[in-house]
């Protein structure tokens, strides 16, 4: 019952990216790679097949397990980031209207000064708020309050300097170093390299990493049933003649 289970969850473990194999230790399996090999996103690491070798080094039977070991990969990801010189800058004007609604159940009241109008050519930034009317007094108050407020927008053309576009991509390089990290990644080497092009700002890297998080593909019934067949077709399975 126990091999029945083992096969039907039978795997090989595959690499997730390309890169150079550091080190590998198989707990489960048959290892396919050594340190320094380097290897393709697909390649089998550590085959879920295993050869049960009998006497003078004949095949007597094949298991099917799910792999299992640990198989580090050291690779590089290319990082290019692009900042225009220019951008919009939002902001809000102090013009402000608010708009006052009561409810109760399915009634409402709007409450506003019709003398303070909004252009409506403008962008505006739209703030909610809401509440229960008298909640301290009546703790299921029916009543309801809600504030909008409608803020005028405008937006303008802003140019950024050496130092703010240095300090922007800095940032931004942190930020995806810190993702990397998050998904597992063991960051090596890092070496940003800010440039000044003609309509903005560039950094670049080559972030060198190790990992250790790979995939399974499963080992199909088929597959495991023509590799058996194989092995009784060369006549190395079961009794040697």
């Amino acid at each position: 019952m126990k091999e029945k289970k083992d096969a039907s969850s039978a795997a090989d473990l595959i690499a997730a990216h390309d890169g150079k194999v550091i080190s590998i230790v198989t707990r489960e399996g048959t290892p396919q790679v050594h340190a320094g090999a380097k290897v393709k996103k697909g390649d089998v690491l550590i085959s879920g097949k295993v050869e049960v070798i009998g006497d003078g080094d004949v095949i007597q039977n094949i298991r099917f397990v799910r792999a299992k070991g640990t198989v580090v990969i050291e690779g590089k990801k290319e990082y290019n980031k692009y900042l225009s010189k220019t951008y919009q800058k939002h902001s809000l004007e102090k013009h402000k209207k608010n708009v006052y609604c009561l409810r109760y159940q399915q009634n409402r009241f709007f409450l506003h000064n019709p003398l303070n109008r909004l252009e409506s050519d403008r962008k505006y930034a739209i703030i909610t708020e809401s509440g229960q009317l008298c909640s301290k007094v009546i703790p299921r108050s029916p009543f309801y309050w809600v504030k909008t407020s409608y803020q005028e927008m405008y937006s303008k053309k802003m140019v950024y300097t050496r130092k703010q576009a240095k300090k922007k991509l800095l940032n931004l390089h942190r930020e995806y170093i810190r993702r990397q990290e998050e998904d597992g990644y063991q960051i090596q080497e890092t070496a940003p390299e800010f440039q000044v092009l003609d309509s903005g700002y560039k950094l670049k890297d080559t972030v060198i990493w190790r990992s250790s998080h790979h995939k399974y593909r499963k080992i199909s019934v088929s597959e495991r049933k023509k590799q058996k067949e194989e092995i009784k077709t060369d006549g190395n399975y079961g009794n040697a003649h």
